[in-house]
């Protein structure tokens, strides 16, 4: 019952970055997607399981949804912890933006002061340079 429910009210969802990320973390395992498909189309890529190539052609009807049933919430702790992936991913580069940022503003004023020098320089010249020519 969970199974056909889940397969009809799970949103679709489709990401390549977490299928590369969830290859790359199970290497040597098959995606399977709980829920499986629907014309071709897989269902979510939320609810994703690392397992055998043997397994994965051994899930058809009534065994995928058992299958499903036993393994979603080991599912979800990997898609949980894609999600913790992210954010530290994120606010590090949040983190590098900010400290960017603060570069720039410090350099920004350091170029006005600089701007302001020269411009005193200059000015100071030019008011020499006129009293020369008086």
């Amino acid at each position: 019952m969970f199974y056909e429910k889940a397969r009809h009210e799970i949103k679709p969802w489709k990401s390549d970055e977490y299928l590369e990320w969830f290859r790359q973390k199970f290497m040597h395992r098959d995606p399977h997607h709980l829920l499986g498909s629907m014309g071709n189309l897989k269902l979510t890529d939320s609810l994703l399981m690392p397992i055998s190539r043997a397994t994965h052609n051994s899930l058809k009807g009534d065994k995928a949804a058992e299958y499903a049933e036993e393994n979603i919430i080991f599912s979800l702790n990997i898609f949980q912890e894609y999600v913790t992936y992210l954010e530290e991913k994120y606010s590090s580069l949040l983190e590098h933006n900010r400290q960017n940022s603060i570069q720039m503003s410090n350099l920004s004023a350091s170029n006005a002061t600089n701007y302001n020098r020269w411009e005193t320089l200059l000015s100071n010249y030019f008011t020499k340079l006129s009293h020369f020519f008086e």
